[in-house]
């Protein structure tokens, strides 16, 4: 496959222009919505609500507490795109989950995805039963070394 085309045989340019003007179209439908009640929080999904439109720089998740003016809650943030934005005027955000002062932030329904939150949960969980006090499994002792064990109990 050549550079810059799609296996679908379409540019990047006009592939990142098509989604662009969807996205666009979409967006402008939504805002004929109350916005808020369909947005939810990219990391543990919980809903939005009860912060106001347009997002602060400063809201945070009433759930899980992060920010939610980072490029993950935009609707122009690809991880297949060219910086991971569609939005080509946009200055790069290097940490796409970091607070920015991005002008083009404009919330996305469709930030939470429930497959990456099972998996970082599964991850997270299998972190922390590694470094746990209590193994999972306890090993099996054979009898000399348990006699060994009780001397030095006593």
């Amino acid at each position: 496959m050549r550079p810059g085309i799609r296996a679908e045989g379409v540019r990047d340019v006009v592939y990142n222009r098509t989604i662009k003007q969807d996205i666009l179209r979409t967006s402008e439908q939504l805002g004929q919505f109350n916005m808020a009640e369909i947005i939810s929080c990219y990391r543990c999904g919980a809903s939005l609500e009860k912060l106001s439109l347009p997002l602060s720089r400063r809201d945070e998740c009433p759930a899980c507490t992060v920010h939610v003016h980072v490029c993950r809650m935009c609707i122009y943030f690809d991880p297949s795109a060219t910086k991971q934005c569609l939005e080509d005027d946009a200055e790069e955000v290097l940490d796409k989950i970091k607070v920015n002062f991005c002008e083009w932030f404009k919330p996305s329904a469709a930030a939470f995805d429930p497959v990456r939150a099972d998996k970082e949960a599964r991850a997270r969980a299998d972190l922390a039963s590694l470094f746990s006090a209590e193994p999972a499994t306890k090993p099996a002792a054979d009898p000399a070394s348990q006699r060994a064990e009780d001397l030095f109990k006593r």
